[in-house]
């Protein structure tokens, strides 16, 4: 009786542990939450082109017939990181990027997209007058874990580098919209081994007490004097 007690105990216990291991796992963990999240990640500049140094041959870049000095070229990324998928009908406001730093946004272009076969986005660089530029980001529809990333060709001010002052926007669902700036692609989350590991050895220790508890039985089965 007591035997029998204890492996319920034991079996108890794995079982919570187990179920407290899983929720802290963060696929499982984001799929709980049941929330919408997106996250923009600017890269740092990939060229920055002086025109107005002294140094070396001089260099011009022209469009529209206007000489471009401080010419950069960045990436911008933008990621579904939540659990629901986020349509042009969920936007209240259209999402903007703000810079700072940044005298004028020459061109924006949709350059890869994740899944392939995803519409091509079209954004949209503005240059208000008296006012910095920004970037007014499209409503495709983004799926868990879909992303676009957009090349920016810009005219920075002086010594400077682009950086995004505020975002703005509103999308149902979302509290507020992730942004960071990163030297490499965001990587998506996924299980450790040593997670794994572990619900595989509660697992076990779980299958291991049932063997056990039905072991038991069918000793007593056998031999009733017990």
């Amino acid at each position: 009786m007591r035997a029998n007690l204890v492996n319920v105990l034991m079996l108890v216990m794995a079982f919570i542990t187990m179920i407290l291991t899983a929720l802290s796992l963060p696929p499982l963990r984001e799929f709980l939450e049941r929330s919408r999240k997106i996250e923009i990640a600017m890269s740092r500049p990939l060229t920055v082109i002086d025109t107005t140094s002294r140094d070396g041959p001089p260099i011009e870049i022209r469009y529209n017939d206007r000489n471009l000095p401080n010419f950069t070229i960045f990436t911008i990324k933008v990621e579904n990181t939540g659990a629901y998928p986020i349509t042009s009908y969920d936007y209240d406001e259209q999402v903007q990027l703000q810079f700072e730093n940044t005298s004028r946004i020459i061109s924006v272009e949709n350059i890869e997209s994740n899944p392939n076969q995803m519409q091509k986005v079209r954004a949209r660089g503005v240059n208000p007058d008296g006012l910095k530029p920004f970037i007014e980001l499209p409503k495709p529809l983004l799926n868990p874990n879909d992303s676009y990333i957009l090349e920016v060709k810009a005219v920075l001010d002086s010594g400077k580098k682009p950086e995004i002052k505020q975002v703005t926007g509103r999308i149902a669902g979302v509290k507020q919209i992730e942004y960071k700036e990163t030297t490499e692609q965001p990587k998506r989350e996924t299980f450790q081994i040593s997670n794994l590991a572990l619900l595989a050895m509660l697992v076990t220790l779980i299958l291991s007490i049932i063997g056990n508890i039905k072991l038991r039985s069918r000793l007593k089965i056998i031999n009733p004097s017990e």
